[in-house]
């Protein structure tokens, strides 16, 4: 069924449409693949902060949900307890 539809607007615009289809399946898949190998190298990196943050090395600052202009430094203790400080 789709090949009559593909011939039907081939002979109608007069283009080679079976080209354009491969080239854009092509251009598609070739971007997937590069945004998956992509993820996965940075993957690593995710886990290699998650670490240092769970080992007290880096703190995140991020806003507070209930007041916009506060923002708030969590960190891990030394005894693996988090820690929140208000930041005005």
């Amino acid at each position: 069924m789709s090949m009559i539809f593909i011939s039907a607007l081939k002979t109608c615009w007069g283009n080679r449409l079976e080209e354009r289809f491969l080239r854009l399946f092509l251009q598609v898949f070739l971007l997937g693949v590069a945004f998956v190998g992509f993820n996965q190298n940075n993957f690593v990196r995710i886990l290699k902060l998650s670490q240092r943050f769970e080992e007290g090395k880096i703190s995140v600052i991020c806003r507070a949900d209930d007041d916009p202009d506060v923002y708030l430094e969590v960190s891990v203790g030394p005894d693996g307890a988090i820690l929140t400080k208000r930041i005005r």
